[in-house]
């Protein structure tokens, strides 16, 4: 975790990248699969000879996992599972890391098992060959430019009654044996639902986080930028109430997040399978957490912007990217972020 933060502080494309990589798709074969899975794909993805990727969300189903469409029906004949997309709403969506480069998916179906509906299951699938040659019956379009971080390439996944072996669905939760007989330790569809996602507690723990050090960067520019720029008569702006109200307001709310999230990382340590109620606790407080953290971010206030807010030779718009809810006063990176000349980082090296 301390890792993927750090390089939020050098390239947000690269830590969500690595992030989809390492802890969504590694994180949940990790997870949710047993000893093959683990000797399989493990290595792999650990020196990034198999780059992952995380198909859970859908075209039509986002939050609602429970509902999503795509299915994956056991073939007793073949011992196979076929992983099909039934429609268009049903299509992986945003999938981070498929775009371009992913060569195998943590795909989230249905299962059904001799006409027995399971409930969502995940599957490994490869959605490219060693060769980054798509695999046959799956189809993936790249989303394209985005408004920011456009070094992770989100794309669209359909699969065609693609086949998979049956050890590819990750069976630390429940097994489908070669006769096709269904098992779980976990009897409710509702238990073992929460339970496969409970994994996603640490992406939203990193979510959250990268918002917050993006505030950190974006306040602490702005605030450096304020006190070196001058106007009238060489008066520092930031001696205005105006500049120091939303700035001053938005230090102190980046200084709430940060402890805020430090205290949950201090726990998410501490308390990470010590009781079986410690795992609920802590999808509950990061689930509050990450909408906050994520809501504190850059909103453009042009009353009190600069000429050029959002040119990239500034540097700042991957910060807009990361955060981009209303939370912090409007206007607090504008205060300066965006302002005076385009070489305004070179005059704050040399400042007093």
């Amino acid at each position: 975790m301390a890792a993927l933060e750090s390089l939020s502080f050098a390239d947000y494309s690269l830590c969500i990248k690595a992030g989809v990589h390492f802890t969504l798709c590694g994180g949940t074969i990790a997870k949710l699969g047993t000893a093959r899975h683990h000797a399989e794909f493990l290595p792999k993805l650990d020196d990034l000879r198999l780059p992952g990727c995380f198909g859970m969300t859908e075209l039509g189903h986002g939050s609602n996992v429970m509902a999503i469409e795509t299915t994956a029906v056991y073939d007793e004949s073949t011992q196979e599972f076929v992983i099909n997309t039934p429609n268009d709403i049903a299509s992986k969506y945003w999938i981070g890391g498929s775009g371009q480069h992913g060569k195998v998916c943590a795909v989230f179906a249905q299962l059904t098992v001799k006409g027995e509906w399971q409930g969502p299951h995940v599957f490994v699938v490869r959605i490219r060959d060693d060769a980054s040659n798509v695999m046959p019956g799956v189809r993936i379009t790249d989303h394209g430019a985005k408004m920011g971080l456009n070094g992770v390439d989100n794309g669209r996944i359909w699969f065609d009654n693609v086949r998979i072996p049956r050890w590819h669905m990750l069976d630390a939760l429940a097994n489908v044996d070669e006769a096709g007989n269904y098992s779980s330790r976990i009897p409710s569809i509702a238990q073992r639902f929460g339970a496969t996602v409970g994994g996603l507690t640490t992406g939203r723990v990193l979510i959250a986080q990268a918002a917050v050090d993006a505030c950190k960067q974006g306040v602490t520019i702005a605030i450096r930028y304020s006190v070196a720029r001058t106007q009238f008569n060489d008066k520092s702006i930031m001696s205005y109430i105006t500049q120091q109200r939303p700035l001053f307001v938005g230090l102190a709310i980046t200084y709430a997040m940060a402890l805020g999230q430090l205290r949950l990382k201090v726990g998410w340590s501490c308390w990470e399978l010590k009781r079986e109620d410690d795992a609920q606790v802590m999808v509950v407080i990061s689930s509050i957490t990450k909408s906050p953290c994520t809501g504190n971010g850059v909103y453009k206030r042009r009353s009190q912007g600069y000429p050029h807010p959002f040119q990239w030779s500034q540097g700042c718009s991957h910060l807009a990217s990361c955060c981009h809810s209303p939370g912090l006063p409007r206007g607090v990176w504008w205060h300066g972020i965006f302002g005076g000349q385009q070489d305004w980082t070179h005059d704050l090296r040399h400042e007093r």
